[in-house]
């Protein structure tokens, strides 16, 4: 069973106006997608084997035998070919992921974006993201969003995209891991601290800092260097721990960090 550190989710009214729910062809594989939403931990993941989802979404139900593991077998892999989930198997079990979870739930208070699951593959998100371009074909639109609240949220996670993928190369070059990939868990570890209200240039300062520390690059017992995204920036404290680390170090100036953002957001939107 998962880590849940709350009890429930946020359900906005544009799941009524959504076509790919309107078009599940059975109204308790509606209502499954909807059951799934508040059983999700902090990134929007659960297990995924169909006897663990019927007993954990539809515990009455099978006790009347209204549902099976069979029906919620068959229910899943509709919900998955709908683009709704991305039901994914890691080793030998199965699990359920919310691909836009994190445009529509917000963490709050002591919340961590962790979980005891492990996440999609790169090969399984490239899969559910050719089956919503297929949706969105179908439908006839761009993106599937409904109302300017959506909107605004896709733009206000486009920017952080953005944002998170400057401070990762910042991170390869300061720290020599050119062959570094800019994966998911690195960049909403990035756009946590982000959200946090930490400016891409204070994300940087930390960068440098570590790269200031001896320790970290590798000057301890252990002969290993302690330089990794998730490291710097695990939490508030760590970024400003590490920022601090600049002070008294000949690191470079404030209007020295701000051209260099401004060069490497100018390469990016070239390269882009």
């Amino acid at each position: 069973m998962a880590s849940r550190n709350c009890k429930g989710r946020h359900l906005g009214w544009a799941i009524c106006q959504s076509e790919q729910v309107a078009d599940l062809s059975d109204p308790w594989c509606k209502l499954l997608f909807t059951w799934l939403i508040p059983n999700t931990d902090n990134c929007g993941r659960l297990e995924g084997e169909p006897y663990q989802v019927a007993g954990l979404i539809f515990p009455l139900e099978m006790q009347k035998g209204s549902v099976t593991v069979q029906k919620v077998e068959r229910w899943l892999q509709e919900l998955h070919d709908a683009a709704l989930v991305i039901w994914y198997r890691a080793g030998r079990l199965r699990y359920i992921a919310l691909p836009k979870f994190s445009g529509y739930q917000s963490l709050t208070g002591n919340m961590k974006a962790v979980s005891d699951y492990p996440a999609p593959s790169e090969s399984d998100i490239q899969a559910w993201e050719q089956r919503e371009q297929a949706v969105c074909t179908l439908y006839g639109r761009g993106i599937d969003v409904v109302g300017t609240e959506a909107k605004d949220k896709a733009k206000a996670k486009d920017i952080y995209t953005s944002d998170a993928r400057t401070v990762f190369v910042h991170w390869q070059e300061a720290l020599g891991h050119s062959s570094a990939q800019f994966t998911r868990d690195r960049q909403q570890k990035i756009i946590a601290r982000l959200r946090e209200g930490f400016t891409v240039e204070r994300l940087c300062e930390a960068i440098d800092g570590c790269a200031a520390t001896p320790y970290n690059m590798g000057d301890n017992p252990q002969g290993r260097r302690y330089d990794s995204i998730d490291l710097i920036f695990r939490n508030a404290g760590k970024v400003d721990e590490f920022a601090e680390r600049l002070l008294g170090n000949a690191g470079p100036t404030s209007e020295q960090h701000e051209k260099r953002i401004r060069q490497l957001k100018a390469q990016l939107e070239v390269a882009s």
